[in-house]
């Protein structure tokens, strides 16, 4: 019986999930009648701007397969909601994530804070200057951070891969995929206690290294995109992620 994946049209790593034998069905365009399976996986299903996601159609979906295996054992809407907020992802993370507060809160100070949208956007709509615009608490306000380098981190079944992406600076808000390199032991050991704070089966830790020599996360992503990490290491994260599932 084939593991079943539920993901936007626009996931860039569906076809590796494909390559690894998994069965793909897009959130818009779900046909009428579903097949059973004993392992689902549901991603991200806000990463599509085009896409608006429908609290009641995907819980229907969940509880569908409520008696098969599910990765990162999603049962709601809500628990997809929880992982994607950036907020919660703060006080879950604590002196690990950058001091985060809502607007609600705390004001924006221009030239010392940065915006952004609680819910995951792939670094879009990042706002370094609010104008006239007033933020509600959908957004979250976040220092600006002095960043030397960015990287991204995989962790597949609590177990760190030390081979992590490098990463453009987010400063106009596009992210590109430049390299990769062997994490430092101090950069392990900062994934490391990240993880103890995470329950997930396939994380990729946004890792800022700062001037001042620290480090700190950016963002926590239960459904990161690795084409470009397939393209640059031939490795295919779906594959490791399957065989670590199956093997429970």
């Amino acid at each position: 019986m084939q593991p079943l994946l539920f993901t936007t049209a626009t996931d860039l790593s569906a076809p590796y999930f494909e390559a690894a034998g998994w069965q793909i069905f897009a959130y818009a365009a779900l046909p009428a009648s579903l097949p059973p399976a004993q392992l689902v996986y549901f991603r991200d299903p806000f990463n599509d701007p085009d896409f608006i996601p429908d609290p009641t159609a995907l819980d229907h979906l969940i509880s569908h397969y409520a008696a098969a295996q599910s990765v990162d054992r999603i049962r709601s809407f809500r628990d997809m909601l929880s992982a994607e907020d950036k907020y919660l992802q703060s006080r879950r993370l604590g002196d690990l994530y950058p001091v985060t507060h809502l607007p609600s809160q705390r004001g924006f100070t221009p030239g010392r804070d940065l915006a952004k949208p609680r819910i995951s956007q792939r670094a879009k709509n990042i706002l370094f200057d609010l104008g006239d615009r007033q933020l509600d608490d959908s957004w979250l306000i976040q220092p600006r951070l002095d960043i030397q380098e960015e990287l991204r981190v995989y962790t597949i079944g609590h177990q760190i891969i030390d081979l992590a992406s490098i990463k453009s600076s987010k400063s106009t808000g596009a992210v590109k995929v430049t390299g990769t390199r062997q994490l430092t032991p101090a950069e392990h050991d900062f994934i490391a206690a990240a993880l103890k704070r995470c329950n997930f089966d396939l994380i990729g830790f946004d890792l800022a290294c700062l001037t001042d020599g620290t480090l700190t996360l950016i963002e926590v992503n239960r459904s990161p995109q690795f084409r470009r990490y397939t393209e640059l290491t031939g490795t295919n994260l779906a594959q490791i992620l399957t065989d670590h599932l199956t093997a429970r």
